[in-house]
């Protein structure tokens, strides 16, 4: 307590030299001046703080209008491609299946369903692989497919080819 009373005991007594001293125009001026920019600089914050809110606000609501949307066009693509590729693969298993039933002989039959069944097995692979495949790859593997089917379809025709050429060898054959 003692300083505080020496403190105050200073002050009353120099008291008028404190009050003479008074700060300059300038000091206040540029403390004025000081004061606007901080004004100017919350002015302007505020405003930038609102526009990225109402953009942040604008984009949420842009994304839930178009994200369902994508979602749908996703669906609808993949629906497609299944149709598409049910279709093919219907396409191909009838043309098979009608060679199949030109072919009589047992023995032939067996050893074309031994081929036919590796074939298949290939096919499914490729269609598991179709399901997990990344876009840019689908294309590739659904040619691949498409070519396994048509190797399919190439055997049979050989085979049934190779049972005319035989047929018809052994009627001339028969004929002389």
């Amino acid at each position: 307590m003692r300083e505080k009373d020496r403190l105050e005991k200073f002050i009353l007594d120099h008291r008028d030299a404190f009050d003479e001293e008074r700060p300059s125009f300038k000091l206040w001026a540029d403390i004025e001046k000081g004061m606007k920019k901080k004004n100017r600089q919350k002015i302007l914050s505020w405003q930038w703080s609102i526009a990225a809110s109402l953009l942040l606000v604008v984009g949420m609501f842009l994304g839930m209008l178009v994200y369902p949307r994508i979602y749908e066009y996703r669906q609808l693509q993949a629906l497609n491609q299944s149709e598409e590729f049910d279709g093919m693969t219907g396409y191909f298993n009838g043309e098979i299946e009608s060679l199949f039933v030109e072919l009589k002989d047992d023995e032939q039959k067996t050893a074309l369903k031994e081929e036919l069944d590796v074939i298949d097995n290939q096919i499914n692979k490729l269609k598991l692989d179709l399901i997990h495949a990344p876009k840019n790859s689908k294309e590739l593997i659904f040619q691949a497919i498409i070519e396994s089917y048509e190797t399919k379809v190439n055997l049979l025709e050989t085979a049934i080819n190779r049972k005319k050429e035989v047929k018809k060898i052994n009627n001339e054959i028969h004929n002389i």
